[in-house]
């Protein structure tokens, strides 16, 4: 599986920090989340955005591009609720 958008408005990735990125964004919610195929140690992120395809394109690009900014607070507590899922499994 490679990170983009899945469906119209789901957006699936297993970069942490991207992950958190999204998770961070107003209205955003986790569909799910679910390890990668086979004996990886991948976790996939699936996340529901109040965007178009081209939108949430244009907010990654950007993330990747270091060209955006999100509230530090957010993001922190973003990352925190991620760990919580992780170790949770």
């Amino acid at each position: 599986m490679v990170d983009g958008v899945k469906e119209r408005n789901e957006y699936v990735t297993k970069d942490f920090n991207l992950a958190a990125f999204l998770w961070a964004q107003t209205d955003v919610q986790m569909k799910k989340h679910h390890p990668g195929v086979g004996n990886s140690r991948e976790l996939f992120f699936t996340f529901v955005l109040p965007l178009t395809t081209g939108e949430i394109d244009t907010l990654v690009n950007e993330y990747m591009n270091e060209a955006c900014f999100v509230e530090p607070r957010s993001f922190c507590d973003a990352q925190s609720k991620l760990r919580q899922l992780i170790h949770s499994q």
